[in-house]
């Protein structure tokens, strides 16, 4: 046991040498890291397999010299026997201790993963979604500024068609009186005073009329106006402004979701370095124990066989 404490020491150090190394690793950059990872990987399963070829050279060992002590120990065959029989029941439960600790081991780390799986694809549908309402919103404010395009031009003919229909009726009613004063003019010469006096009044009716007509109309015609050139300037300012505005929403949004998917990322290579170092320490320490088991097995496995070469001596 002592020789053994003192083979297992030296590598004992070098194992804890390495996870401080590999400590330091996983605080540089992650192609670093990931690049280290793998060397470290490499390593240790080299490491790994030149301790079972050092066990198995210690086991040969301990075969040779094994068989130089048959001799004396054939004397000893029966309380190694009993022995042997005591020893054996634990080391059978620690055994099924260790297979029922690896199979657990293993149920956990796949249960890490897929939870980090799971967690990885709810966040990307989380940004998916992020998106589609970004869409769906830079389609809604189109929709309204086109239907405001629509009520400005609805209102810009409504005024055109107003404003038509006033000059078609002074057009209308002038011909009238025109029409009127012509036919007075046939009448008698003693009406014709009375006429012109008439068609004077009418006259100046008339353009009292128009007058008070085209000063209605300019009045109503004003506040349209007014509103008409205020929509139309803020329809070229919200059309100079909408370009910048979409440009810096959409740079928002891209950034946004950039560093989302860095986020992202970034916890997935860290869940990833996570399962591939507990993957490794669980290598190494299955390794380790499969030595110790190995090496206590064959120590254990003496008397047995010395048992066996007493009897063959009697026989």
């Amino acid at each position: 046991q002592q020789q053994q404490d003192e083979e297992w020491q030296p590598l004992q150090q070098q194992e804890d040498a390495r996870a401080t190394k590999r400590k330091s690793l996983l605080e540089e950059a992650p192609q670093a890291r990931e690049a280290a990872s793998h060397q470290l990987m490499d390593r240790e399963r080299k490491d790994g397999e030149a301790v079972l070829q050092r066990a198995t050279a210690d086991r040969e060992a301990t075969k040779r010299r094994s068989v130089e002590k048959d001799a004396r120990q054939a004397r000893q065959a029966g309380e190694a026997s009993v022995e042997q029989e005591h020893r054996e029941q634990p080391a059978k439960a620690t055994q099924e201790r260790l297979e029922r600790d690896a199979k657990d081991e293993q149920t956990r780390c796949g249960q890490e993963a897929k939870a980090a799986h799971q967690l990885l694809d709810e966040e990307l549908a989380a940004l998916q979604q992020q998106v589609d309402a970004g869409a769906a919103k830079r389609s809604s404010l189109l929709e309204e500024a086109r239907l405001a395009r629509e009520v400005a031009s609805q209102l810009l003919a409504d005024g055109e068609r107003k404003k038509a229909t006033t000059v078609s009726d002074c057009t209308a009613r002038a011909e009238e009186v025109t029409h009127k004063m012509s036919t007075m003019g046939e009448v008698r010469h003693g009406v014709e005073e009375e006429c012109e006096r008439e068609a004077k009044a009418e006259r100046y009716r008339r353009e009292s009329e128009a007058k008070a007509a085209q000063q209605q109309q300019d009045e109503e015609w004003q506040p349209l106006q007014q509103q008409e050139d205020a929509r139309a300037t803020k329809r070229k300012s919200l059309l100079e402004e909408a370009p910048q505005a979409r440009e810096a929403a959409s740079h928002q949004l891209m950034d946004r979701e950039r560093k989302d998917g860095e986020a992202v990322l970034q916890r997935a290579t860290a869940d990833r370095e996570a399962t591939k170092r507990r993957s490794v320490e669980k290598d190494a320490r299955q390794a380790r124990q499969a030595g110790e088991a190995s090496v206590e097995q064959e120590h254990r496995e003496q008397p047995a066989k010395g048992k066996a070469k007493q009897k063959r001596l009697e026989r």
